[in-house]
């Protein structure tokens, strides 16, 4: 259950912060950031 905290905190103020900023745009970033940490580890 542990692990989960940090996501939980941290999707409450990128949610808000997603609202304003490019859907696409963020879309590709997080998406990038995924494949790399995929790639990573």
């Amino acid at each position: 259950m542990t692990e989960y905290a940090p996501y939980v905190l941290m999707s409450i103020f990128v949610g808000a912060l997603s609202d304003k900023w490019d859907k696409k745009r963020t879309l590709l970033v997080c998406n990038a950031v995924a494949a790399l940490g995929t790639l990573l580890f």
